[in-house]
């Protein structure tokens, strides 16, 4: 199965987008890209073609979540150079990321947060779950235009 990102809109804040596969389409947020935000240590991965792969994610089995396919398990995007664990998890904002992806159903400019308001996507959690039964947890390959 091929999964396309194709970017829309980059701030010094966010990147954000849309995902798309057969019987899936979302909105996507990132990190800023690395021209917008310099000294951002979590930039967004560069566009590209990638292999990913369904892992147990350390953070997300501490926490007990479960996006469908078992306590822990998202998809990490692979052969991201010079960068390693780089995950599709549910995050409503940029801040939220370190330089990882995620997926909601719609766009607000004020998503709340712990530590206040910030433009980003709404309901992730759902998203992602309906990403990974469309996927049914099987590798992919991740076009990022």
């Amino acid at each position: 199965m091929e999964v396309t990102i194709t970017r829309g809109e980059f701030t010094d804040k966010y990147t954000r987008g849309i995902v798309e596969c057969p019987g899936f389409k979302a909105l996507t947020i990132e990190r800023p890209d690395i021209s917008k935000s310099p000294n951002n240590p979590h930039p967004c991965v560069k566009n590209g073609t990638y292999n990913c792969k369904l892992v147990m994610s350390p953070r997300f089995y501490a926490s007990k979540s479960d996006f469908g396919f078992g306590r822990g398990m998202v998809f990490e995007i692979t052969g991201v150079a010079g960068r390693n664990h780089i995950l599709i998890h549910p995050a409503n904002c940029a801040s939220q990321l370190e330089g990882c992806v995620s997926f909601g159903t719609g766009w607000s400019p004020a998503v709340e947060i712990k530590t206040g308001k910030e433009p980003g996507v709404t309901s992730s959690v759902a998203a992602i779950k309906a990403f990974m039964a469309v996927t049914k947890g099987q590798p992919f390959v991740l076009v990022i235009k």
